[in-house]
């Protein structure tokens, strides 16, 4: 029994409308997402959340998908031969690039800070014009050949050589190689970086494990024994659910990206491969393509969306808007403070110590407030500090910190804790 599959005009418009309407939901959704940074950037006391290397590389490539996805809509519109095919096609090649590069440069700068200690500040000018100068290394030569156009065996604008062997090497040399290297340097880097945090997480474990022991042992004749074993435990898990969001967070990219790219190579090829649309089958590989790369924008603003830098800043922002709108003359002042302290920064960190330790010093760092006291122990979490326990006090006034504690065996698991704590803020930070 033959093939009764025909390629009907039909089934040409469905895969250009599914093209073109993701496309524009794409482009709408980014350069909303794009705005709203934008006003969230405005707002100083949000603007800091939002001051790091990686989420304005995220930003960049949200520039790149918004670019590509109006690129689409132009490119799902066309019925036929034009000259703005190929130009709406080369763009669309250039910001795939870019936003490929791009993903590759978030994961590698969180390498290279991270494990390496590298400072991506420093770095961040590299990633930009590296990426820029090899997205158009490897666009601009079949643009200049005349690769772009018309494609006679999807009927959409695409590459327009009919000669399969020339227009196969086109494609794998100028899009799916350099596609596939992103991912696979995407990949490698957030698995070294996942590899080393693992690591650090199983060390700081048991550094609280092992305090955990000392404090028990001390306290065996403490009828609060069973109470404090099960509290440091709890404070132990916290950590561990605080850093599985991080590792979470960072798998989540590179995980989007193989899902996204690979499929897309995957249906690219089998196209060029069949020359054309001649079953069912074909057309099912066509519509995929047609669904990743339409929607490709959307997925990743949904990323940037929920990248924790951005939610930060929003809590911030509607805080502070929220606190002004519902204050009134008669009580400004006192609610005033409150909302003040609302907006601060969630990760201020601070040094404490005993408080028969002499001498304050407060400074304010870049990102972040902190407020250091003399004192032999580790660094916290100020936030955290306020639910260590009924041991501990604290006041902040100006952003001075006092510290006062009877027991000392609590300083000792207190400071354990809150050790792991900072190394999770100094991560979330960095990253």
């Amino acid at each position: 029994m033959g093939n009764r599959f025909v390629f009907t005009q039909h089934l040409v418009n469905v895969s250009a409308w599914l093209w073109l309407y993701l496309s524009i939901i794409s482009a709408a959704l980014c350069f909303a997402l794009l705005v709203v940074i934008f006003i969230v950037g405005l707002h100083r006391p949000s603007r800091k959340f939002l001051d790091r290397v990686s989420f304005r590389i995220v930003c960049y490539s949200l520039i790149a998908n918004t670019a590509f996805a109006i690129a689409n809509s132009a490119g799902g519109s066309f019925t036929g031969p034009t000259p703005a095919c190929g130009l709406a096609i080369w763009i669309l090649q250039l910001s795939l690039q870019l936003s490929s590069m791009l993903n590759f440069c978030i994961a590698l700068n969180m390498q290279l800070v991270i494990v390496h200690n590298i400072d991506g500040r420093r770095a961040e000018k590299y990633y930009i014009l590296g990426c820029v100068i090899l997205a158009l290394a490897v666009t601009i030569p079949p643009y200049a050949s005349h690769q772009y156009g018309w494609d006679l065996l999807v009927q959409e604008c695409w590459y327009s050589n009919d000669n399969k062997r020339e227009r196969l090497a086109w494609q794998i040399g100028t899009q799916l190689v350099w596609t596939g290297v992103a991912v696979v340097g995407e990949v490698i880097s957030s698995t070294i970086l996942l590899v080393f945090l693992g690591r650090h997480v199983m060390r700081r474990s048991r550094i609280v494990e092992t305090t955990d022991t000392i404090v028990n042992r001390a306290k065996r004749s403490d009828g609060t024994q069973g109470r404090r074993r099960a509290g440091s435990i709890d404070k132990t898990l916290d950590h561990v659910r605080a850093y599985k969001g991080i590792i979470l967070r960072i798998g989540l990219y590179p995980a989007v990206s193989c899902i996204i790219n690979v499929t897309s190579i995957a249906c690219v090829l089998h196209t060029s491969l069949t020359d054309g649309v001649h079953s069912e089958e074909d057309y099912s590989f066509l519509l995929l393509s047609d669904f990743l790369y339409g929607g490709r924008g959307l997925v990743y603003a949904l990323l940037a969306a929920t990248d924790p830098a951005l939610i930060h800043a929003l809590k911030t922002f509607a805080a502070h808007f929220i606190c002004k709108r519902t204050r009134s003359p008669s009580d400004q002042a006192e609610k005033g403070s409150h909302c003040h302290g609302s907006t601060q920064q969630t990760s201020t960190i601070m040094q404490f110590a005993p408080a028969s330790s002499a001498g304050t010093d407060v400074r304010d760092g870049d990102d972040v407030e902190t407020a250091t006291v003399a004192g032999p122990y580790a660094v916290a979490d100020a936030d955290r500090m306020r639910s260590v326990g009924s041991g501990w006090t604290d006041t902040n006034v100006s952003m001075g910190i006092s510290v006062d504690s009877s027991d000392p065996l609590t300083e000792i698991e207190a400071a354990s804790i809150s050790s792991l704590d900072s190394d999770r803020v100094a991560f979330q930070k960095k990253i």
